[in-house]
């Protein structure tokens, strides 16, 4: 189906342009929301005025915005991933989640429209990133993609614990020791034979 967008639409278009989408997303979604109308004859006699408002839209954006782009302008924005193998990370570090971060880290709202991203981010590794309001202010931030399990204060598995192995006795020493008698036994066998001996001296006399 062909719609007229009446705002502007990340990765769609501006407002006043005619585009063909899907009818779900286009009854679904941009109608509903008022992003968009059906390009009726009526809706074709508008566009110019649609795309004036959307431009005065835009400019009154831009000028909010401005001032935070040019504040994070230079910074270093560190993004702690999960590594699924060598520098590959779990997932990927889009526009959405700079926002965010740009959110945490500095207390700016920042829109991801003006995050020039050209593709997600999927590896470890330092980036630079272009913020970009209009065709008049633009900055730079430096992207840090890090392994989170590295991090200070990230929580390691610990070593399991390991009881040393036991020593079995082996059974050849443990029967000669059996078999060896013990102090008080050669004493009392000792005392015997004395005995023996004083009694054959008396038999003999």
């Amino acid at each position: 189906m062909e719609v007229i967008l009446l705002d502007d639409v990340l990765g769609l278009g501006e407002a006043g342009d005619i585009v063909k989408v899907k009818d779900g997303y286009g009854r679904n979604y941009l109608i509903p929301k008022r992003l968009a109308q059906l390009a009726t004859r009526d809706g074709l006699n508008r566009i110019e005025s649609i795309r004036r408002a959307g431009e005065a839209r835009r400019m009154k954006l831009v000028s909010e915005v401005k001032d935070k782009i040019a504040a994070v302008d230079g910074k270093t924005i560190a993004v702690p991933m999960k590594v699924g193998g060598e520098t590959k990370i779990f997932g990927a570090v889009t526009s959405l989640l700079l926002s965010e971060k740009i959110k945490e880290l500095f207390d700016l709202e920042i829109d991801r429209r003006y995050i020039v991203l050209e593709e997600p981010i999927r590896y470890l590794g330092t980036y630079e990133v272009k913020l970009k309001a209009g065709t008049e202010v633009e900055s730079t931030v430096t992207v840090e993609v890090l392994d989170e399990s590295a991090q200070p204060g990230a929580e390691k598995e610990s070593p399991e614990h390991k009881e040393p192995p036991k020593r079995e006795e082996e059974p050849a020493e443990a029967e000669s020791e059996a078999e060896q008698p013990s102090a008080g036994e050669e004493k009392a066998a000792a005392a015997l034979e004395d005995e023996g001996s004083r009694i054959e001296e008396q038999l003999g006399d």
